[in-house]
């Protein structure tokens, strides 16, 4: 199989494509021949060594995939060969096949293609994370989300909707301030400091403020 290796901690420009033999699914594994790969900045930090997690070498960067399972290691229940299912994993999905832990493997609903799953559990996990486990966000409340135009500001602008919060989100690419999920943007406050859009926006309430940027 095709596989993206880093041998150094030289960035990502010094990776390479290389053909390597497929790994064994091992106990509580599963094999996912990937379809689609997530790609993340922070991807780029993993393969220059300035990342919480400094695997040994040669080893393949990415945390997302999406595709079928082709094989089953040992002890696993519940999934099958064939099944549409995402993965996220701590680096390695940078492969045309890749082996992680059934617990970290989720079923693709039907409406779900391989490209979007691919790109869905590194941010809308993040956002997830943020607002609910961290930040402990109510219905009712007000989000104001700093850095609505990357992956994680744009979930958290989504997942504090279902949250049932009224979502205040801007950004530089934005250009605007948009109100409730983007349901009926607000003029003003691109290119502003934070304390000035708090000042503007000192009418609001806001218990969270998550900035991605």
């Amino acid at each position: 199989m095709r596989a993206v290796l880093c041998r150094s901690f030289d960035g990502i420009d010094a990776v390479t494509v290389e053909d390597i033999a497929p790994d064994e699914p091992g106990p509580g594994e599963v094999r996912v021949r990937a379809a689609a790969v997530g790609v993340n900045f922070a991807d780029s930090l993993v393969a220059a060594g300035q990342y919480q997690t400094r695997p040994g070498f040669p080893f393949s960067p990415g945390f997302e995939c999406a595709g079928r399972i082709d094989a089953l290691g040992p002890g696993v229940e519940g999934f099958g060969i064939g099944e549409r299912v995402m993965a996220v994993m701590d680096y390695g999905a940078y492969r045309e096949q890749v082996c992680v832990p059934a617990v970290h493997v989720y079923r693709l609903p039907e409406s779900m293609d391989f490209v979007t799953a691919a790109g869905f559990p590194v941010t809308y996990g993040t956002s997830h994370i943020g607002l609910d486990h961290r930040g402990g966000l109510k219905a009712g409340e007000t989000l104001l989300v700093h850095g609505a135009a990357g992956g994680v500001g744009l979930t958290a602008v989504e997942i504090g909707k279902a949250m049932g919060a009224t979502v205040k989100a801007f950004g530089h690419a934005v250009m605007r301030v948009m109100d409730s999920a983007i349901e009926r943007p607000l003029p003003v406050l691109a290119e502003r400091s934070q304390p000035d859009v708090l000042f503007r926006l000192g009418s609001f309430r806001m218990p969270v403020i998550a900035s991605s940027s």
